[in-house]
Order: structure tokens, then C-alpha cells, then sequence
């Protein structure tokens, strides 16, 4: 079976949840099943030799519906993986201006107000349009089956589109594992090496306003003993200029921007805590690998991740817009450091790719 993956050209520039979702699931099908899988970024190098085509990312809308146009020319059998969700707070010019020192439930109500105003004007930002919601039923109704992350993010992709999907929703878990290379280095070394103390809280992830580093931050002022490393590429130079005005002033706050893959296991190892206050994610990769690592996480609620797929027994989970929820959860996790990590087994790549090998079968009609 030979199968495109096409997604956006920059989906490793930085790479994101959909490019490890992809390289992970391109990894596992070809080792388990042994499939050609082929990496496509423009949508002209879509032929006939495909027995398959598989589209990632529904919020790239443009590059995506060039795909599938071009795949509907071929004849091809289409699948998609959405990676949808509420995505309120991704426009970033608007949600700068609503960011000083954090951002809050008020804030964010009139966030969403300025939102549907600007949609009503102007048709932008594109996410909460006329037009968005015509290039998303379009991608599912050319799609054979929609393979979404979770149920949650596939009623969130009907509720959107105002449509049922019933069986045309195959639910693909995404997975996390545990890096065994560059992880014999002890902890003094670690730590020396990277110029950052012990009792560490960690959060793995690019630095922009969907991220909410910022009330982190903000909900530890009062605690500036406590450590906090960010690990992750600037993706938003407005934001981090906010964000690094807060950190110094705070003070104990460590920004690493570059890191060997191979090392990011010992960030998790070495941490006191990992913390997501994410206000979109599907269900945050992160959180996964911390959990492989038996590094304690802190999540957002189930209105900003899949949490009653991926996280149901989680102890520590907090609305990420309430600064005085997230200081009293993070500190009692801080100091409890509970591991639940019960159904993580579930979420391999390896499952994540019997998963979409199956859909494949489905729509080619084999066993």
C-alpha cells in the first residue's frame, strides 16, 4: 500500500503536535505494516501511483483544500486527520491586546466579543467564519473517514460544521514514548548544563499566547522559590516580550530554546512538575511524555483539551484563565507530585497506527 501524507510545507518549522503526529504515525505503519509512506508538501505531487490519501490539519485551510482538490482530480480515496478544536484564542494579533500581565475570564469574555465583531466586519479571523465552516464541511464531506484524536474533537468538528458524522468518525489515539538515547546523564551534570536548579516546574512547548505561560507565571508571583523552566521556541515576539517583562520581575524563570530531541526526556525526568495551561490542545503531546517520564502534570479543563479521553484520572486539573485555581492547584501538586498514569499504555504510536491502518482497510474495502 503506498500512502501520501500531505500537510502544510512548514509543519517542521516549528514542528508542531500535527508534523510529530505524522512523522510518528509515517514511522510505525511502515515498521509494523509495511506500507510506503511518502511525506507530500505540495499538492501538484499528487498522482495516480497512491492507493491512498491521507490529509492532516483541517486549520490550514488553504494548503489543505488545495489538497484535496487536487486528490478529488486522482480518483484517490481520501482520509483526514482534523486536529480541531475551539479556536478562540489562536488569533493572535487580537489576543495580544488583551494580554498585559495575564490573561483573565474577563479578558478572555471580551476577547470572543472583539472575535465576533471583527468576524461580522471584516470575515477575520478566519477560524469563526462564514467561510471556515464551508472549507471544513467540504474537507469532511470529500473525506471517506475523519480520523479526529478523540471523541471530544470530533463532536467539537460537528457542533462546528452543524452536521452528524456518525461513522465517518474513526477516532486515532496520539501517542507518547519514552526517548532512550541521551538520557544517561545524571542530574548535577543536567542541571549545570543547562543552568537551572533543582525542584524545577517544567513546561515543554512554544512560546505564544495559546501556550498561557503567562498565567503561570502570574499565578506564581507570590512563590518566586519555586523555579519555572520553558522549554521551546519564541513563535510570537509580542508575547514573550509581555512574558519576559512578568519573568524578571518574578524572577527564578529560565527560558531554553533549543534542545537535542534526545535530551527532553531528562527535562521530564528532572522535574518537579509539568504544567499545561494550554488553551487549545489535542490532546497536548506534552502532557503524554511527561507522563511516560513520571514527571506529575497540571492540565487545562475539558473545554480546552480532550480530557475525558486522554486524562479522565488525572488529580490535577484547573481552568487555565482562573490565577488563583491555578495557584492552589499547582501548589498542592507541587507538593503531593500524584502520578496517575493508569491508561497510558493506551496511547502509543504503535496503537496510533493499528488505529489508522485499520481506517485504511476500511475504506479500501480489505481485511
Amino acid at each position: 500500500m503506498r500512502v501520501a501524507f500531505c500537510n502544510r510545507p512548514t509543519w517542521n518549522a516549528p514542528l508542531g503536535g500535527d508534523g510529530v503526529q505524522m512523522l510518528k504515525t509515517k514511522e510505525y505503519l511502515e515498521k509494523a505494516f509495511g506500507l510506503e509512506v511518502v511525506v507530500v508538501t505540495d499538492p501538484e505531487k499528487l498522482d495516480t501511483s497512491f492507493d491512498l490519501i491521507h490529509i492532516f490539519n483541517y486549520v490550514t485551510c488553504e494548503v489543505t483544500e488545495a489538497f484535496f482538490k487536487k486528490a478529488i482530480e486522482t480518483d484517490i480515496p481520501i482520509v483526514s486527520s482534523s486536529i480541531y478544536w475551539d479556536y478562540t484564542y489562536s488569533y493572535d494579533p487580537l489576543t495580544n491586546l488583551f494580554i498585559q500581565t495575564r490573561l483573565s475570564m474577563r479578558a478572555a469574555f471580551f476577547l470572543r466579543c472583539a472575535i465576533a465583531f471583527a468576524v461580522k466586519l471584516t470575515g477575520h479571523p478566519g477560524y469563526f467564519s462564514k467561510k471556515f465552516r464551508r472549507q471544513l464541511t467540504y474537507f469532511v464531506d470529500n473525506s471517506r473517514l475523519i480520523l479526529p484524536n478523540s471523541i471530544e474533537e470530533g463532536r467539537l468538528l460537528e457542533k462546528f460544521i452543524r452536521k452528524d458524522l456518525g461513522e465517518k468518525i474513526h477516532v486515532v489515539y496520539n501517542g507518547a514514548e519514552i526517548s532512550q538515547s541521551g538520557t544517561s546523564m545524571n542530574q548535577t551534570d543536567f542541571l549545570k548544563k543547562y543552568g537551572i536548579p533543582e525542584g524545577y516546574i517544567l513546561q515543554v512547548g512554544r512560546i505564544e499566547p495559546i501556550k498561557n505561560q503567562i498565567n503561570l507565571v502570574y499565578a506564581l508571583r507570590k512563590h518566586p522559590e519555586i523555579p519555572i523552566v520553558f522549554v521551546g521556541k519564541v513563535n510570537n515576539d509580542s508575547y514573550y516580550n509581555k512574558l519576559r517583562k512578568l519573568a524578571e520581575k518574578r524572577g527564578n524563570v529560565y527560558f531554553i530554546n533549543a534542545v537535542p530531541h534526545e535530551e527532553i526526556t531528562l527535562f521530564y525526568r528532572y522535574a518537579r512538575l509539568h504544567v499545561l495551561l494550554s488553551l487549545r490542545e489535542s490532546p497536548g503531546l506534552v502532557s503524554l511524555e511527561a507522563l511516560y517520564n513520571d514527571c506529575p502534570i497540571v492540565i487545562s479543563t475539558e473545554r480546552y483539551a480532550p480530557v475525558e479521553t486522554y486524562f479522565p484520572d488525572q488529580p490535577y486539573v484547573v481552568n487555565p484563565l482562573d490565577c488563583e485555581s491555578i495557584e492552589k492547584t499547582v501548589l498542592r501538586a507541587y507538593v503531593e507530585r500524584a502520578l496517575c498514569n493508569s491508561l497510558i499504555t493506551k496511547f502509543s504510536w504503535e496503537t496510533a497506527a493499528k488505529q489508522t491502518y485499520a481506517a485504511y482497510l476500511k475504506v479500501l474495502n480489505k481485511k
